[in-house]
């Protein structure tokens, strides 16, 4: 009775102490492994080159002496930028010099600075029955396995990195001409994908550079949003959420002092096609002397999902072994694949016929092949309908004759000429949009399960089921809403339950916007809600204006005259060309 009276904190922390017993924090410790022996599983999924074997040394190993620091993010400690890091070998000091290598590294190069550390923090808590304070311990020098608050190192780091120390016994020397190609770089993190999007602008225009400058500084606290200007000057961010877009917008108020006009936020969307080329698309270079044949069809959704989860395994020549025992694949086509666009899930085959007794031609067609890829890659960052990226595209490269002389076959001509074939195949494939579909998790009491279910209708959403919580009269309710429908759906639910209940929400998939994103008979009327066959003609209308776009999606700039005839006289010998009407001049 006595505790019963005492003070919430005091309740709760009896309840855990005769649950937990008096040793729960010794327990821990005891089970917990040591950073002396957890390095290893960690290192296997966090380093981006192949693992040592057992009696050759480590480089990120605790008796390793060169300092090797992965950075997870930036904080904004006492109103600076610093670095919070996990130390796997050697031992960081202050004034030491380090190698910082970029997310970017190693396939640019150039992306490693040098900087010197100026101070060591370690977070630290004062705490007492009122209240708990966050504080920083400041320190001269610190060994492997510890979790670490660095300054000094944050000028050139925009989400993630890693730090190098000197192989010196001196802390303050460091050879800059070091070769740095076979150094050990941890992946970047990965993040859930930033499917909510919300355009901001300055309220006075003269004090643009400065929310510009704010925006840069912000987002380094913010690893999972991502900032992008389009032609028209529009500045975009993308978040994972309500609550995460938010919050970030106060930090940038705060830090930036900037008064900031919001727009209403809206979704990323994607492109995809639901078909196969109609016929193979001959894509000429500009000079005249390269021609090169390809189709577009959509790729299965078991290879789509292990390319934007990363699944496949790290090595190439492992792939097209995993490709038929996973997927089902043959051989050929197999080992046909060029190369894959894992943030996006496409990739591209090499589906040529290859001539054994023309040596130059495959030699032409070898050296050609990082232009055709760096041209993929080009495509699927920006597609044809309104120039989102690509999710779920399998690009087959038919045919391609290049010019002899190197000059007349450069990356100038092969990369534009991809990009722009690529396109025109995606067009006569059955182009659609794709929409983020959010994965939600609804605590509520049981009584009010089923009234849930007109809530989530009205928004395009359903439930996929519900099962009771333990002890309670509570109820998880699991279902699925698209993103563009459930601003404010938090909200409602907790009006409706009168505060009772509490939503969850994660991105899950992309799903196929209803209806023809290219049926220009569909009459869009302001102010007015569109019927659910008619979104994805307006999302492709309305992203269009907003990237100061032609609301009609021609096909004129992908296409020359010859293929324009090939497709008219296919389309007068009888071939099904679906709703594809290619008079000269005339929008698809």
């Amino acid at each position: 009775k006595k505790v019963l009276r005492s003070s919430t904190k005091t309740i709760v922390r009896s309840i855990l102490g005769s649950y937990f017993g008096s040793l729960g924090f010794v327990d821990m410790l005891l089970k917990v492994p040591s950073p002396s022996f957890g390095w290893k599983k960690k290192t296997k999924t966090l380093i981006n080159m192949p693992i040592p074997h057992d009696d050759e040394p480590h480089p990120l190993s605790p008796e390793s002496k060169t300092a090797v620091v992965q950075v997870s993010k930036l904080l904004d400690v006492q109103g600076k930028f610093a670095a919070l890091c996990r130390i796997y070998s050697g031992q960081i000091k202050v004034g030491q010099r380090v190698k910082i290598l970029g997310s970017a590294y190693p396939a640019d190069l150039e992306d490693v600075t040098f900087n010197t550390i100026t101070a060591i923090h370690v977070p630290t808590h004062n705490s007492n029955e009122e209240r708990v304070k966050l504080s920083y311990r400041s320190l001269d020098e610190i060994g492997a396995g510890n979790v670490v608050i660095l300054h000094g190192v944050d000028a050139t780091i925009t989400q993630s990195a890693t730090i190098v120390g000197s192989n010196s016994n001196s802390s303050s020397e460091f050879d800059d001409d070091e070769d740095t190609e076979e150094q050990c770089v941890f992946r970047p993190l990965r993040f859930t994908p930033a499917v909510v999007k919300l355009s901001i602008e300055p309220l006075r225009p003269a004090e643009l550079p400065k929310m510009v400058h704010g925006l840069r500084s912000v987002l380094k606290c913010y690893p999972g949003s991502h900032l992008v200007v389009h032609d028209t000057g529009e500045h975009c961010i993308y978040g994972t959420g309500e609550v995460y877009l938010d919050t970030l917008m106060q930090f940038l108020r705060q830090y930036s002092d900037v008064e900031i006009k919001v727009a209403e936020p809206t979704v990323a969307l994607r492109e995809s096609v639901a078909g196969t080329s109609v016929m193979g698309i001959v894509g000429e270079t500009p000079n005249k002397r390269n021609k090169i044949t390809i189709t577009s069809s959509q790729l299965e959704a078991p290879i789509t999902n292990a390319l934007t989860l990363y699944q496949l395994p790290k090595k190439e020549e492992k792939i097209p072994g995993h490709f038929m025992q996973e997927f089902g694949w043959d051989l050929l086509s197999s080992r046909s694949i060029w190369a894959f666009d894992y943030e996006r899930g496409s990739l591209l085959l090499d589906d040529t016929i290859p001539d054994f007794d023309d040596v130059t031609s495959k030699e032409n067609f070898a050296a050609a092949k990082p232009s055709i890829v760096q041209g993929f890659r080009w495509a699927s960052k920006e597609g044809p309908l309104c120039e989102e990226p690509l999710h779920g595209c399998k690009v087959k490269l038919l045919d391609a004759v290049l010019a002899p002389s190197s000059i007349h076959r450069s990356s100038g001509q092969i990369i534009p000429t991809i990009r722009r074939t690529i396109h025109a195949s995606m067009l006569l494939a059955n182009p659609t949009l794709l929409e983020p579909v959010n994965k939600l998790y609804i605590t509520a009491p049981t009584s009010i399960v089923d009234s849930l279910s007109p809530l989530l209708t009205k928004r395009r959403g359903f439930m996929t089921g519900d099962s009771p919580v333990g002890a309670s009269t509570y109820s998880v309710v699991t279902a699925y809403v698209p993103v563009m429908d459930m601003f404010g759906l938090e909200t409602d639910i907790r009006m409706f339950s009168q505060g009772q209940a509490m939503v969850h929400s994660l991105f899950e998939y992309w799903n196929e916007v209803p209806g023809d994103p290219l049926d220009s008979s569909i009459v869009l009327h302001p102010l007015e809600p569109s019927p659910v066959q008619c979104l994805a003609r307006e999302f492709l209308v309305k992203t269009r204006r907003r990237k100061g776009l032609n609301e009609e999606v021609s096909i004129d700039k992908y296409l020359d005259e010859e293929m324009k005839r090939q497709l008219l006289l296919a389309q007068r010998s009888g071939m099904d060309e679906g709703d594809i009407d290619m008079e000269d001049g005339e929008m698809l």
